[in-house]
């Protein structure tokens, strides 16, 4: 068994597929299985995979029947893996050959830490043109509530998620789920668990575009990439997220006394941001409103 698994999503990714499972075959670090779970593409995807599949053994190439939407598909390669080491990779994105060796020494080194992630540099065409992102949260803190309230508080980009992590302290989070910032409440679960390192030296190159970047896609985009099914976004999207934070805390093994504390802190954070909970209420009404004259006028 590898001690990596490396968990590729992808859906009619032919455009630049290629190019990031080629610099997952060159990492330096070989002892990896690349898990590609193709989310019934529709263009040359299925194609391009099964040709490195059949040139490199440590491809596992799966295809569902249907598009199940990207949430249910990242779980899933996390699902299937069996690895001590699991780490996602995007179908847009690359990284430096030293990535993946540099993090599991790092991993290997420091056993309190749940997630070791490269330095994060932005592009759009051509990583010669790449830009450092130096807003990625260090949560390195010894204790657990610090580095949840660290990732709560100081999350903006979750790149930090595309590091390689611990496989069963990833498990003992709730995943993802299907409403924006599902992944900043996972990674704030997984903090819980342990500290989130940064390797300095290697480096993760993530694309910003449209057909990449989940927060510079039109609405009705966003809806689809979660659920194909769905017809309208899930409603009440920031109470969710406020729940998660504190069914996390709760969850977890810090105690009783901290997780109070963070629930303080969570709630007071809720407080702050009242206007998006109230908008959620208002936009619940809407859609429902609309809903009910759909029906009536049947």
């Amino acid at each position: 068994m590898a001690r990596v698994t490396v968990g590729m999503p992808a859906y009619n990714g032919e455009k630049f597929i290629a190019a990031a499972i080629q610099c997952v075959l060159e990492q330096s670090f070989r002892d990896l299985t690349l898990l590609i779970s193709d989310n019934a593409s529709t263009d040359a995807t299925e194609e391009i995979c099964r040709s490195f599949a059949a040139q490199d053994d440590r491809i596992v190439y799966l295809r569902q029947q249907q598009n199940l939407g990207a949430t249910a598909n990242y779980n899933f390669v996390a699902e299937q893996a069996s690895s001590e080491y699991f780490k996602w990779h995007s179908c847009n994105d690359l990284l430096s050959k030293d990535m993946i060796g540099n993090c599991v020494s790092v991993l290997d080194s420091n056993y309190e830490a749940a997630l070791v992630y490269a330095k994060t540099c932005l592009f759009n065409e051509s990583i010669a043109d790449a830009k450092t992102y130096n807003q990625d949260p260090l949560a390195d803190q010894s204790d657990a509530l610090q580095r949840f309230m660290h990732v709560v508080d100081d999350m903006a980009l979750n790149n930090i998620m595309n590091g390689v992590l611990r496989l069963d302290m990833l498990r003992r989070t709730s995943m993802l789920r299907e409403f924006y910032f599902a992944d900043r409440t996972m990674m704030a679960e997984l903090a819980l668990q342990g500290k989130l390192l940064e390797d300095p030296v290697s480096r993760f190159y993530r694309r910003m575009d449209e057909e990449s970047a989940t927060h510079m896609k039109k609405a009705d985009e966003v809806i689809k990439h979660f659920n194909p099914s769905w017809k309208r976004p899930l409603p009440f999207t920031n109470w969710r997220v406020y729940g998660s934070f504190l069914a996390g805390l709760w969850a977890s093994n810090i105690g009783i006394v901290p997780a109070v504390k963070g629930s303080l802190k969570v709630a007071r954070r809720a407080w702050w941001g009242k206007g998006d909970l109230l908008a959620d209420i208002r936009d619940f009404s809407r859609y429902s409103l609309v809903g009910l004259k759909h029906k009536a006028g049947r």
